[in-house]
């Protein structure tokens, strides 16, 4: 409810749940991870850390606890600290696939590249429909020039998510490395138009006009 108040912009009504799970939840471990998961979202990561750890000194075997603390250690680039946390995440329920996902991203940022192979592959035997463990091995791939391999991994994650700019880019620099620049060119322009878009959406949604828009375009020549 909290959530939902916030996104509606009513403000009392994120107050009063906020306040009641507060009341509600005092000083259970559930309580404690919810609140780390709002800090996190908030990229308030010191305090973020303390209600996680808070939560599992109180209970240990709390599903997700360990992996939104993986969550902030890698976003922090300890990646040591947060292939620990998952790990622990991945004894307590060792068939939830996010945590193998993410794992193999830590290993590949830690060049740990067979552990990144084998764990991106637990996770797409567990859930074949995660994009990043197909895009995960699709680098592999490039870095091992085995370009067939990756441009299959590569058509995995586009078909799982076709406005990628990461997995058009990737896919054009195995086509480049592979001699077929005429069919690399399109995927370099399909990334840069990606990213583009991404750019004029964060552009409309700070200054609440499109890019297009006649008074940005006089503002951009002032």
């Amino acid at each position: 409810m909290s959530i939902a108040a916030n996104q509606a912009g009513r403000a009392e009504l994120d107050q009063q749940a906020t306040a009641r799970l507060i009341e509600v939840g005092r000083d259970t471990a559930i309580f404690h991870l919810i609140i780390g998961k709002s800090y996190l979202a908030h990229q308030e990561y010191d305090r973020a850390i303390d209600e996680l750890q808070h939560a599992a000194r109180i209970n240990l075997e709390l599903p997700f606890v360990h992996y939104f603390l993986g969550t902030v250690y890698r976003r922090r680039n300890d990646f040591e600290a947060a292939k620990q946390e998952f790990l622990k995440d991945a004894a307590i329920e060792p068939d939830v696939p996010y945590d193998y996902d993410q794992l193999g991203a830590t290993c590949y940022a830690l060049d740990q590249i067979p552990e990144a192979e084998r764990y991106f592959k637990e996770a797409l035997r567990l859930d074949a429909g995660l994009g990043t463990s197909h895009y995960g091995l699709a680098k592999i791939y490039k870095q091992q020039a085995k370009y067939l391999e990756a441009l299959k991994a590569l058509h995995a994650a586009g078909t799982i998510d076709p406005q990628s700019a990461s997995v058009h880019y990737l896919r054009g620099q195995v086509l480049f490395a592979m001699g077929r620049r005429a069919e690399a060119k399109p995927e370099f322009d399909e990334a840069a138009r990606l990213k583009q878009a991404v750019r004029d959406e964060l552009e409309r949604k700070i200054t609440g006009q499109h890019p297009s828009d006649p008074q940005l375009a006089r503002e951009d020549h002032q």
